[in-house]
This record gives C-alpha cells, structure tokens and sequence, in this order.
C-alpha cells in the first residue's frame, strides 16, 4: 500500500490527513470513555457522554472532509498553474498550439517591467572574457 501512496502524492497527503483526524477521533472517545478531565484536572465527572463525543465526532468528520479536499483542490490547482517554457527559445505554452514570448505573457498576467542584461557565463560564452561586475 505505500508505494501505491507513493506514486500518488495527492492520495499520501490526503492519506495522513485522514489519520490525523483519525487519532482527533480515538482521543476524544478516549477521553468520553476514560473521563480524562477528571482523572489529569480532578474536574466533577459527567460520565461517559455518547451525544457529546457523537458532536464531536461529527465535528471532526466534517473538518476532515473540508480539509482533505481543499487541499486535494489547491494542490490540483499548484499543478494545472505550472507554466511550460520552451528550452530553446523560452517562449511560454499558453494552450495546445499556442505559444508566446514570455515578455508579453508575463506583461498581460503581473505588473512587471522588464530590463535586459547579460549573465556572466552568456557574457563569457559571447566574448571570451569574464564580466567586469562593477
């Protein structure tokens, strides 16, 4: 089963959410069954309360079910928002045939400006000398 999990990063993740809130689980019945306030704070004992722990319970559910798949959703998201850029000439892919500078992607999607320079090993590759950086 765990390199079933481990090939699929979105079900490991989702995996150890799910037993966390398992153990979330485990503990509160623990502490309904065993009354933990009263044996660790010496609080009154109210008896085992099956309503109580079944809200909490519920509550915990709940949580683990909007939690597991909101992160299922951004992690989907992080995914599909990768951007493909062509080795050779770095245009950027913006559907199945369509590919654009990435000046102009990058203008039309942020608030940037853009400045040309040189890096020290293009420089070097170009002119047979190191970058004077000054």
């Amino acid at each position: 089963m765990r390199k079933r999990l481990r090939k699929h990063p979105f079900a490991y993740i989702a995996f150890w959410q799910l037993m966390v809130f398992a153990l979330l689980i485990c503990l509160i019945w623990i502490s309904e069954i065993w009354d933990l306030p009263e044996l660790y704070f010496g609080v009154a004992s109210k008896g085992a309360g099956v309503f109580r722990g079944s809200v909490l319970t519920t509550a915990v559910l709940i949580c683990a079910i909007i939690m597991v798949g909101n992160t299922y959703v951004q992690q989907k998201r992080i995914i599909h928002g990768l951007i493909v850029i062509c080795a050779y000439c770095g245009r950027i892919q913006i559907e199945h045939d369509v590919w654009q500078e990435m000046q102009r992607y990058l203008t039309k999607r942020a608030p940037v400006a853009f400045s040309h320079g040189m890096c020290p090993d293009c420089y070097l590759k170009l002119t047979g000398e190191p970058l004077d950086e000054r």
